[in-house]
C-alpha cells in the first residue's frame, strides 16, 4: 500500500465521523510547499498546493481527474482532485509521485503539479497496436531485464534505455546491451540502425540474440511485467518505459505468450564484428543517411560470448 494511499484512507475515517467539516486536510510531511492532502463530503481525493493570487494556469476537467483552482480558509490552491474511486490507487501513486518531486528544491511547485501531471496522462493514454515484431522484441528486453533485476531490481530499470530511443538498450558505464529477438532458428538478426553496434565513449558492448516464439506455455507481456514487479522492479517507472516501448500494460489485452525458446546466444561487439557503423560512414554522409535497416548473419561472426554472458551480467550491474 502507497503512503498517500494510507493517508487519504485515513482522512476518510475521519470525515465519515465529522459531520461538521466539508472538507479534512492534513500536511505532508516535511514539505516546503505547502502541500496538502484532502477529501471531500463526496469522498474525492485532492492534493492541494497554495498558490499566490496572480498564479496563472490552464484547469483540466477530465472524466475522473480534474486540475483547478479552489479557495478554502482565505488561501487560493492548486487543486489536483480525483473524482472516480476507481481510479483512487492510481491518483495515490501519482500523488506520490508529486511528492517525491516536491521533496527536492524545484524552480516552480505548481509547474512541477503540472508536468507530472502531463507525464501521467502520456502514460495512462491508450497506446497504438504493437506490431508482432515490436511486441516480439519488447518481451525480449523484459527477459533481459529480468535477469538483471535479479542483481538489482533498481538499477536495472534505470539502465534500461532502449524505450526512450538511446542506440543501445541497456546502458551502464560498465558496459553496454543490445537485444535482438527472432522467432526463427538459426542466427539471424535485424539491425534497425546505423547506431546499434556503435561502440560509444569506449564502453564494451554486448549483443545478446534471444529466440522468442509464440508458446500457449509462454507468458504474455503483461505476465512478464507482473513478474518484474514481484523481483523488485518499481512498478511505475517499469509501466512508464513499457509504456514509452509502445505498450499500455494496465489498458493491453495481450493475448499472445511468447516464451524463450533455446539457447541464447551472445558476442562482444568490437570493429571486428561485422555490421554498418555511423562512425564509419564519411562525416559528409553521416547527416544525410537517416534511416538504414539490414539483416546480419552471426554464424561466423567473431567474440561469442555464450558461457561467459552471466559474468557480462555481473560486470554491467557492478558498482
Amino acid at each position: 500500500m502507497t503512503a498517500s494511499l494510507q493517508v487519504y484512507r485515513s482522512l476518510l475515517s475521519h470525515l465519515y465521523g465529522d459531520t461538521s467539516s466539508g472538507m479534512i486536510k492534513r500536511s505532508v510531511p516535511g514539505q516546503a510547499y505547502g502541500l496538502q492532502y484532502a477529501v471531500d463530503r463526496e469522498s474525492h481525493r485532492h492534493l492541494l498546493l497554495p498558490i499566490d493570487e496572480d498564479y496563472a494556469f490552464k484547469p483540466i476537467i477530465g472524466e475522473s481527474l480534474n486540475l483547478d483552482e479552489r479557495r478554502d480558509d482565505g488561501v487560493r490552491y492548486l487543486d489536483l482532485h480525483c473524482v472516480s474511486d476507481g481510479h483512487r490507487d492510481v491518483f495515490a501513486a501519482l500523488a506520490d509521485d508529486i511528492i517525491r518531486r516536491l521533496s527536492a528544491d524545484v524552480i516552480s511547485a505548481p509547474a512541477e503539479i503540472q508536468n507530472a501531471l502531463e507525464e501521467w496522462r502520456r502514460l495512462l493514454r491508450p497506446a497504438k497496436e504493437m506490431s508482432p515484431e515490436a511486441s516480439r522484441g519488447l518481451f525480449g528486453e523484459l527477459v533481459v531485464l529480468g535477469w538483471l533485476a535479479r542483481r538489482n531490481p533498481q538499477f536495472a530499470v534505470d539502465i534500461w534505455t532502449g524505450p526512450k530511443g538511446d542506440c543501445h538498450d541497456f546502458t551502464t558505464v560498465n558496459g553496454d546491451l543490445e537485444v535482438k529477438t527472432s522467432s526463427k532458428e538459426g542466427l539471424i538478426v535485424d539491425i534497425s540502425s546505423l547506431r546499434q553496434l556503435d561502440v560509444t565513449d569506449g564502453h564494451d558492448l554486448t549483443l545478446i540474440r534471444l529466440n522468442v516464439v509464440d508458446s500457449p506455455d509462454g507468458q504474455s507481456i503483461r505476465e512478464k511485467v507482473n513478474e518484474l514487479v514481484g523481483l523488485g522492479v518499481p512498478q511505475w517507472p517499469l509501466f512508464r518505459k513499457v509504456r514509452d516501448a509502445g505498450l499500455n500494460v494496465r489498458d493491453s489485452h495481450d493475448s499472445v505468450r511468447y516464451a524463450v525458446s533455446t539457447d541464447v546466444s551472445a558476442w562482444r561487439v568490437t570493429p571486428e564484428f561485422p555490421g554498418l557503423r555511423y562512425g564509419d560512414l564519411p562525416t559528409e554522409w553521416r547527416d544525410a543517411i537517416t534511416k538504414v535497416r539490414y539483416t546480419l548473419d552471426l554464424v561466423s561472426a567473431p567474440g561469442r560470448l555464450d558461457d561467459q554472458l552471466d559474468t557480462v551480467l555481473d560486470k554491467v550491474m557492478s558498482d
